[in-house]
């Protein structure tokens, strides 16, 4: 251990270290007030890579609290960049997206454009018009559920509010999955097409349902199918009920 004298206040400490110049980190704190000038490294200049390097990866998957966040929002809210600041920032930008491999060299887009000279567009003149109406989309593997579009076919005239009304009545306004009723929900009670079929308008192909229940049955049709028909079936054994 050897004695060296404090830079700052001049009184003597003991230390291991022989470039050692400031006793506490008080005394080096006062100093750097007092000299602010004389500091050994100015904020953001000449600050060595392997110091630079260092607290990058010590910062590394570091998770910031709020006020740390906040407080850096602050430092940046109005400032502004230069302008060769900014043209700095777009060329690494450039650079990182050329290493990832997802950016084209000139040529290959030049050549990609020559490529495709006059070719039409699949999509061309579709923007806005529906894609089931239109036709002119573009075919590809459809699922194995595919019913060629049934959902945009109309309802028969049999149909109506007024029958719809009577088949709420029949089954007490209550729906017939859940057992809501149609005074505690909004709205009425929708009718359900048993067989899913809407061009079958028989009465006894029609059940009532909440708007929740009626999403349900639209997957796994086959099970729905035949659990609609055997409640209908027990209900009134098959007579016509209008």
């Amino acid at each position: 251990m050897i004695t060296l004298i404090c830079k700052n206040c001049g009184k003597e400490f003991e230390t291991y270290q022989k470039t050692r110049k400031f006793g506490s980190r008080k005394c080096y704190n006062e100093w750097q007030h007092l000299h602010p000038n004389k500091t050994t490294f100015k904020i953001g200049h000449n600050v060595p890579q392997i110091w630079r390097d260092k607290n990058s990866e010590i910062h590394k998957g570091k998770i910031l609290t709020k006020g740390h966040k906040e407080k850096l929002r602050k430092t940046s809210t109005g400032k502004k960049h230069k302008q060769e600041a900014k043209e700095k920032v777009s060329r690494a930008r450039l650079e990182r997206k050329a290493k990832l491999g997802y950016i084209n060299s000139p040529m290959t887009r030049k050549k990609m454009s020559i490529a495709k000279l006059g070719e039409e567009p699949w999509n061309k003149n579709t923007k806005g018009i529906c894609k089931a109406n239109s036709g002119s989309f573009k075919e590809g593997n459809k699922p194995w559920n595919f019913n060629n579009y049934s959902a945009l076919e109309p309802y028969g005239p049999i149909f109506n509010e007024k029958n719809k009304d009577k088949c709420r009545k029949f089954w007490l306004n209550y729906c017939q999955l859940c057992g809501v009723t149609q005074e505690s929900i909004y709205g009425k009670l929708s009718i359900h097409h048993i067989d899913y079929n809407k061009k079958n308008n028989d009465f006894d192909n029609w059940i009532p349902l909440c708007r929740s229940c009626h999403s349900r049955t639209q997957v796994n049709r086959g099970y729905w199918v035949t659990f609609f028909q055997k409640k209908v079936a027990l209900l009134h054994n098959n007579q016509p009920w209008i």
